[in-house]
């Protein structure tokens, strides 16, 4: 399976609507996006694609039954998500 890989800089300070709406488009899309943190790349996929939290996984080697980072963008998006 051929990736396309794509590098896209974001500042902080100037958002460019155009580059976020390319990322979106891969996340909607199952996509994968790589993003940095304070300490390391993290992995990211829309927690609502099935497809794409199994290829996390699959990149990660990590075991399914351990759980995963799930970043939310409120309490809306938590009870849309949570299981009891």
């Amino acid at each position: 399976m051929a990736v396309k890989t794509e590098i896209i800089k974001i500042s902080p300070e100037r958002v460019e609507l155009d580059k976020i709406r390319i990322i979106a488009k891969v996340l909607q899309g199952e996509g994968i996006i790589a993003y940095p943190t304070d300490t390391f790349y993290g992995l990211g996929a829309s927690c609502f694609s099935e497809k794409a939290i199994q290829r996390i996984y699959h990149l990660k080697k990590r075991n399914p039954s351990k759980p995963i980072s799930v970043l939310v963008s409120g309490m809306e998006m938590i009870q849309k998500i949570a299981v009891d």
